[in-house]
C-alpha cells in the first residue's frame, strides 16, 4: 500500500491508504443511506404518521437538499480540510441516524403512539410533534452533503491521470455493494419486528456511521496538501460563479435533475406500491437491490475494456445502449400492458445492463476532471457528487445524447 498517488507513467491498481481508508467508509454510509433511505417514506407513513403526500415531499426536499449542498460542503471542506470534514460528516450523520430511532421513542413514552407489529396511533398522526422529524432530516442532510464532496474530491486527489478511471470504478463499485448491503437488512428486520423494525434500523445505521467515523480518526490522512494554495472565500465564489456561467453544464445539470424526478420514484413511491399490491411479504429492498448488483457486477469489466478509448466515446456508447434499453422496455410495455412485473421472473430484462450506466462512471473523470484541472477549489469537489454518477432512466436518454453531442470533440470520439 502506498502513502501518496501513483506515478503519472505508472497505471496499477495500486492506492494509497486514504483512497482505501475513503472508499471503506464510503462503502459504510452508502449502507446506511440506502438501508434507511429506501424504506423513508415507509418510516414517515407508518412511524410517525405522515400522509402519502408529506412523506414524499419530505423525501423529496430531504434528497434534494443533499444533492444540492455538496457544492457549498465541498468549498467548506477545501478550507478546513477533508479529514476534519469527514468527522464532522460522520458524526452529523450518527447523531442524525441515532435521532431517528430516539424520536419515535420519546413519542412513545409521552403515550402519543404504540410500537409494534402493527402502529397504533394515540394523537401522533394529528399532531405537531411529528415535525420535530425535520431538524434531524438536516443532520442528515448536512452530514451526507460532506460526504458526498470529500470522497469524491478524495478519489480524485488520490489518484493519477493515468489511473483515475480505475480509482472511480473502484469507487462506484464500493458504492454499490453498500447501496445493496444496507438495503439487505430491511427485509430481515420487517419480517422480525413488524412495522417497528423500521425504527431500529436507524439504530443499524447510527453504528454504521460512527464505525466510518472511528476509521476516518485512525487510519485517514491527508496527503498533497502542503503544495496546494489556500483559497480564499472570493475565489471559491468566484469559482462556483464560473462553472455555473458554462452552459453546457447547467444544460446536464437539468437533464440530470429530470432522471432524478424520476429515479426517485424507486424511493419515494415503489416501496408503498408494492407492498399495497403484492402484500406486505413481498420486498421492494430486494427489487431496488437489482441495480447495484448488477453494476458492481461488470463496472470493472467494462473500466478495463475501455481504458484506452476516450471519455466521450465511453459515455457516447452508454448513451447508445441506454436508447436501445429504452426502446426495449417501452416496446415491451405495448406487447404486455398492464400491472408492473411482480419479479424478476416475469421481466428479467430488468437486471441486465442495457442501461449503458457501466460505461459513464470511468468516463466521468475525463469528462469532469480533464488533464490541468485543479482538484481543489471551492465548487470543484461539489461537482464530483454522486448526483453526477447516476444516470439510468432510458426515457432521458435522447437528452442525455444531445447534451453529449454538444461537447467538444464529441464526434471524433465517435469515429475514434
Amino acid at each position: 500500500m502506498t502513502h501518496g498517488p501513483p506515478l503519472e507513467d505508472n497505471p496499477t491498481w495500486r492506492f494509497s491508504r486514504s483512497f482505501w481508508t475513503a472508499n471503506g467508509v464510503e462503502l459504510l454510509e452508502r449502507a446506511a443511506w440506502y438501508g434507511v433511505f429506501v424504506a423513508i417514506t415507509l418510516y414517515l407513513s407508518r412511524i410517525l404518521g405522515f400522509s402519502d403526500i408529506e412523506a414524499a415531499t419530505i423525501s423529496g426536499l430531504f434528497s434534494a437538499g443533499l444533492y444540492f449542498l455538496p457544492t457549498f460542503s465541498g468549498a467548506l471542506a477545501d478550507k478546513m480540510g477533508y479529514r476534519v470534514s469527514l468527522l464532522l460528516a460522520f458524526g452529523l450523520l450518527s447523531l442524525g441516524y441515532g435521532s431517528m430511532w430516539l424520536l419515535p421513542t420519546v413519542f412513545e413514552g409521552a403515550g402519543l403512539v404504540d410500537y409494534g407489529r402493527e402502529v397504533q396511533f394515540h394523537g401522533l398522526d394529528t399532531s405537531w410533534y411529528k415535525w420535530l422529524f425535520v431538524p434531524v432530516m438536516l443532520l442528515v442532510m448536512v452530514g451526507g452533503s460532506f460526504i458526498k464532496s470529500v470522497i469524491t474530491a478524495t478519489v480524485a486527489r488520490e489518484s493519477s491521470a493515468s489511473n483515475r478511471a480505475r480509482g472511480y470504478s473502484i469507487f462506484y463499485a464500493i458504492v454499490n455493494i453498500g447501496a445493496f448491503s444496507g438495503k439487505t437488512v430491511v427485509k430481515p428486520l420487517r419480517d422480525m419486528m413488524g412495522n417497528e423494525g423500521l425504527i431500529y434500523l436507524n439504530v443499524v445505521a447510527a453504528g454504521l456511521t460512527f464505525l466510518a467515523f472511528v476509521l476516518v480518526a485512525l487510519f485517514y490522512r491527508e496527503t498533497n496538501r502542503d503544495d496546494e494554495e489556500a483559497k480564499s472565500l472570493a475565489q471559491i465564489w468566484a469559482s462556483l460563479v464560473a462553472v455555473c456561467k458554462n452552459a453546457r453544464l447547467v444544460f446536464l445539470t437539468l437533464i440530470i435533475t429530470g432522471f432524478w424526478m424520476v429515479q426517485h420514484q424507486l424511493y419515494a413511491t415503489m416501496p408503498k406500491y408494492v407492498l399495497r399490491m403484492a402484500g406486505e411479504g413481498a420486498s421492494p429492498s430486494w427489487y431496488a437491490n437489482v441495480n447495484p448488483a448488477v453494476v458492481v457486477l461488470t463496472v470493472a469489466l467494462i473500466t478495463q475494456w475501455l481504458r484506452k478509448r476516450t471519455a466521450l466515446f465511453s459515455m457516447t456508447v452508454g448513451a447508445r445502449l441506454g436508447l436501445l434499453h429504452g426502446r426495449r422496455q417501452s416496446h415491451r410495455r405495448r406487447e404486455h400492458p398492464g400491472p408492473a412485473p411482480h419479479s424478476l421472473h416475469d421481466d428479467p430484462g430488468y437486471c441486465l445492463p442495457g442501461d449503458g450506466r457501466e460505461f459513464h462512471l470511468p468516463a466521468l473523470p475525463g469528462v469532469l476532471l480533464p488533464p490541468g484541472t485543479p482538484r481543489r477549489g471551492g465548487s470543484l469537489p461539489g461537482l464530483q457528487s454522486p448526483a453526477l454518477l447516476h444516470l439510468k432512466h432510458p426515457g432521458l436518454w435522447p437528452l442525455w445524447y444531445i447534451a453529449l453531442s454538444l461537447l467538444p470533440g464529441s464526434k471524433a470520439a465517435l469515429r475514434s
